[in-house]
């Protein structure tokens, strides 16, 4: 068992705190590169503490946002279906600054074990607090139905000027994320299949197709110089591993995007 307890003070490069922590994680949890996380935490800095923010995964990205979120003084949520991911983030951001400051966890942070897309639990339940948000990064099934589906729940939610992130923004899945599928099946020893009509643009620009649909002034934002860069540190240790066999290495510059919106 890692200990997580780096916290303390003196600390005053909270960035490297964040990325002294990241590299602590498995990798089941360390999902979005070193710089991607750093985005998030830079991003939050420029939100308006008024408002709440959420994510869609747990993981790297979750200590990004409750870093922000307590320096910031604001709140935000996290959906996902994993229980034990949750929980496992839970004892990391207690043990980083939650027992050392002597705060508590759920004055920062709701973690929403259910689908992002329930009515009752999801993304359009946060309406119920009366809130405007400012900040969502997504990063769950990684098929453009869902994901399009969670981006328009979070725009009938936000402020004036908002900001938006996905990971795996080169994934081209439309309806089904055939390489999760066909990895689970051959662990069952079924053979792999096809899905027909399932591939589109990669997500980055099906985003930002629909953001401009609704609001002419959407652009992509890198809020980080060295955002997906292949000097990124994350990919230099996982190299292979980050992606799935029938994806293009290519297309890593759009692996994590960020977008700005302003009403």
């Amino acid at each position: 068992m890692y200990n997580y307890q780096l916290f303390n003070n003196k600390v005053k490069n909270y960035s490297q705190l964040l990325l002294n922590i990241k590299k602590l994680l498995p990798k089941s949890l360390n999902s979005i590169p070193d710089n991607a996380a750093l985005s998030i935490f830079e991003i939050i800095k420029k939100t308006n503490k008024k408002n709440y923010m959420f994510e869609t995964g747990a993981g790297a990205s979750t200590i990004a946002f409750f870093l922000g979120s307590f320096l910031k003084k604001k709140k935000f949520f996290t959906f996902d279906t994993s229980a034990e991911k949750i929980s496992r983030i839970k004892q990391v951001l207690n043990e980083s600054f939650c027992e050392p400051l002597k705060i508590n966890l759920s004055d920062y942070w709701i973690p929403i074990c259910g689908n992002s897309l329930s009515p009752y639990v999801g993304i359009e339940a946060l309406k119920e607090f009366n809130k405007k948000f400012d900040f969502a990064f997504f990063d769950s099934e990684h098929t453009l139905a869902h994901l399009t589906e969670e981006v328009s729940n979070f725009l009938k939610l936000t402020d004036k000027n908002f900001y938006l992130g996905i990971d795996d923004g080169h994934m081209r899945y439309k309806k089904e994320n055939i390489d999760f599928i066909n990895l689970t099946r051959s662990k069952a020893n079924l053979k792999k299949i096809r899905i027909k009509d399932n591939i589109c643009d990669e997500f980055y620009l099906e985003v930002l197709s629909l953001l401009k649909s609704k609001y002419k002034n959407s652009k992509l934002i890198k809020p980080v110089k060295s955002l997906n860069s292949k000097k990124d540190l994350y990919f230099k240790y996982y190299g292979k591993l980050n992606f799935k066999p029938t994806e293009s290495r290519k297309n890593i510059t759009y692996k994590t995007c960020f977008y700005y919106t302003k009403k």
